[in-house]
């Protein structure tokens, strides 16, 4: 039989384990700042469903990369969706980043477009062109390719810096080009602008991956491995059933309708499957892709 001293000093033991138990501290959850851009979906789908309560990951949603930018330079999350631009910028602010999933490539969904025909434009042989832009964002990547496409010889572009919303209420002169995407190059289209090329071009890649702060590597990849099936699973949905997919994330989608969502979708490819050549190109680009899933 314990004594009552005994019983007393288990009684204090008790005491300390459970308070010091309590005082353990939890993980840290993982924050991931997700703009509404469509190839993003799938993360705010299974965020929609509380698939990421499990996995200790939280969305921070944001209207912009250049909102979420704003939030990883801050410190106010561990990661974001975004494309090599950005990386680029991280890099150069020297926040150490690394991408973990490859979500998907732009397949036609950035254009850059012209008040000149595409054959007058090739033709020109010196003069300067204007470039309008958002030049923080993937426009400059699809701007780049396409200046390193082909000897231009005396003729110079000049990027100019302008929200996309701005750009598509301009007078803009000719000689210039546009790099923009949807919605805004169907509304220039309609003014009597000409498509010069777009990111069809397997050459002019623009990919959207999911970076995150290199000391959260330290965690287990099962954490990022469960995260990368759960996303499959919604972009396999997207594929199949892309109504059930689409009431789920409307909310996202400033009113779109399930028409304009149905549109949009087409200019992207999710990668699903062989990323390999692609994975090769961004090391090209001087991304580091060891630790993509």
């Amino acid at each position: 039989m314990i004594s009552f001293k005994n019983a007393i000093v288990l009684f204090f033991i008790f005491i300390l384990v459970s308070g010091c138990s309590n005082l353990e501290p939890k993980e840290k959850p993982l924050k991931i700042a997700v703009s509404n851009w469509v190839g993003y979906l799938p993360l705010l789908y299974v965020y929609e469903k509380g698939e990421l309560a499990d996995l200790n990951i939280e969305i921070v949603p944001t209207s912009s990369l250049t909102a979420s930018l704003d939030l990883m330079g801050r410190g106010v999350v561990d990661g974001l969706c975004a494309t090599q631009r950005e990386y680029k910028l991280l890099k150069e602010n020297s926040i150490n980043v690394t991408p973990i999933l490859l979500l998907d490539r732009s397949n036609g969904g950035d254009v850059i477009l012209s008040t000149m025909t595409k054959e007058a434009l090739y033709s020109l042989k010196k003069g300067d062109i204007t470039a309008y832009m958002e030049v923080d964002s993937a426009n400059y990547t699809l701007f780049d390719y396409f200046k390193k496409s082909r000897d231009w010889g005396l003729v110079h572009f000049t990027p100019k810096n302008n929200t996309q919303n701005f750009i598509a209420t301009m007078a803009i002169q000719a000689p210039s080009i546009v790099v923009t995407y949807e919605p805004y190059a169907t509304q220039l289209l309609k003014k009597g602008f000409h498509l010069i090329a777009s990111t069809k071009n397997e050459h002019f890649l623009i990919a959207d991956l999911l970076f995150i702060q290199k000391d959260r590597l330290q965690n287990p990849t099962q954490q990022y491995k469960k995260l990368k099936n759960a996303m499959d699973e919604a972009v396999h949905l997207l594929q199949n059933h892309p109504k059930e997919f689409y009431d789920v994330i409307k909310v996202y989608r400033d009113g779109e309708s399930f028409e304009e969502f149905s549109r949009e979708i087409q200019n992207i490819q999710f990668i699903d499957g062989n990323k390999e050549k692609i994975i090769e190109q961004l090391k090209g680009e001087t991304m580091e892709t060891e630790h993509i899933l």
